[in-house]
């Protein structure tokens, strides 16, 4: 009985973190869409550019599906290029490791007071308003979190657990559980906060965790693709490129798969910092190689997807 209950506190942790995350994208994407699109429009003329805007983006609405399918149809419009938002592609992989830097970072302390202070900041007249349910729902997400993580921390010694999420698992199914998760959940920000709240609750080893959100981030192009079937050629070339580019990370890093884990692994922190920051080098890393071949895979896309 008392397993039954933990396990329902469990899923009703996760339900309200599932619904905070995806109620703030969806408030903030309607407050900031024009401005992004602006954004992503000016910033492009500028390679880097394109890049700090990805990652602004995305740090700001918490979604890199949201900015990639946005950028499926900123290229079917023509507004801009495969190449121009091959760059914002890049930058919102590293933007999407926000979430798991801010729950490393344990700002889901404050989640009391930011529940307490969206809900009378909605009530405020005129523009101040409006950021009442933003900040209500970035309460919520942290308020949900530590929910979980108070519940997990229950489980920690159970005989199960410690039989299949703690004994040695093979990277490739960790890759495999990253992708599939992110698909059903459809966010690698959800997958790579969940992962830090088990891996700082003792229930998932490093050399796990980290498999487990490089596979998420191919699994979170899937949206993009989806939504360029009913667009144009371009839109197509763009949600393709976005997969062949995480796709090319999780290859560059599949063979140093342990020599990184052992590099995390030695740094002076705790686990819920090490996995959030093996989430931002891995994004940044796989960035910083592949960026000078930027053009070249958008040619290579023009030339193969007619």
């Amino acid at each position: 009985m008392l397993e039954v209950n933990l396990l329902t506190a469990i899923l009703a942790a996760l339900v309200l973190f599932l619904f905070a995350l995806q109620s703030l994208g969806h408030e903030l994407e309607l407050k900031f869409k024009t401005q992004l699109k602006t954004l992503l429009e000016k910033a492009t003329k500028y390679p880097v550019g394109g890049i700090f805007a990805g990652i602004f983006g995305t740090g700001i609405i918490q979604s890199s599906t949201a900015v990639s399918v946005l950028c499926v149809s900123l290229v079917s419009g023509g507004i801009l290029s495969l190449g121009q938002a091959i760059t914002i592609l890049m930058g919102s992989n590293i933007g999407t490791t926000l979430t798991a830097q801010l729950v490393a970072m344990k700002v889901s302390n404050a989640a009391p007071f930011l529940l307490v202070l969206g809900y009378f900041v909605n009530f405020l007249p005129g523009k101040a308003g409006v950021w009442g349910k933003p900040i209500f729902y970035f309460g919520l997400l942290f308020f949900g979190l530590n929910m979980l993580s108070d519940v997990l921390g229950q489980f920690q010694h159970h005989p199960l657990v410690r039989e299949y999420l703690l004994s040695d698992i093979s990277p490739y199914w960790g890759l495999f559980v990253g992708i599939i998760l992110t698909i059903l959940l459809q966010s690698s920000s959800i997958t790579s906060g969940l992962v830090v709240v088990f891996a700082s609750e003792g229930l998932l080893q490093l050399d796990v965790a980290i498999p487990i959100l490089i596979g998420a981030n191919v699994g979170t192009t899937t949206t993009a693709i989806l939504a360029s079937f009913t667009l144009g050629v371009d839109a197509r070339r763009t949600a393709i490129a976005n997969f062949m580019i995480n796709l090319a990370g999780l290859i560059i890093f599949l063979p140093f798969m342990s020599f990184f884990t052992n590099a995390i692994e030695s740094l002076d922190l705790d686990i819920s910092h090490k996995v959030a920051n093996a989430h931002l080098a891995f994004n940044v890393i796989t960035v910083v190689i592949i960026f000078p071949f930027r053009l070249k895979l958008a040619n290579f896309l023009i030339r193969r997807i007619k």
